[in-house]
């Protein structure tokens, strides 16, 4: 059984016909639960406060250390659900406009790769 589905613009349950629609098992589903939890910001959550992107505290800073960006961003996505892996992670941080880039490839349990960007999770892109 795959997710509720999510609009990818508007991040709201998407409705069709007066019914939720269901991701399909696979790759829909594993590529949501990846936007979803790395949109959602630490200590967001009122149930469990220890939940969540460490946004504020550490990737959307004035003193960024892009090491610790890195590797926050590396947890969340290895803590999402049937990812097994990190294949490939090419991640910048430009100091001037204190601008992150992040390209990352991950490996699933279903034997497939997903490859993503930072700006499409961040723009609510598909």
């Amino acid at each position: 059984m795959g997710d509720l589905k999510i609009d990818g613009p508007s991040g709201d349950l998407l409705i069709e016909n007066n019914a939720l629609r269901i991701t399909s098992e696979g790759m829909e589903s594993i590529g949501q639960r990846l936007r979803v939890r790395l949109r959602f910001f630490f200590r967001e959550w009122i149930l469990d406060r220890s939940k969540g992107t460490q946004w504020f505290e550490l990737v959307l800073r004035k003193d960024v250390d892009k090491f610790l960006a890195d590797q926050e961003i590396r947890r969340v996505v290895l803590e999402t659900p049937q990812i097994r892996n990190i294949e490939a992670w090419d991640s910048t941080l430009e100091s001037d406009t204190r601008e992150y880039k992040l390209t990352a490839t991950v490996n699933t349990t279903i034997g497939q790769s997903l490859t993503f960007g930072f700006s499409d999770i961040l723009n609510n892109q598909e």
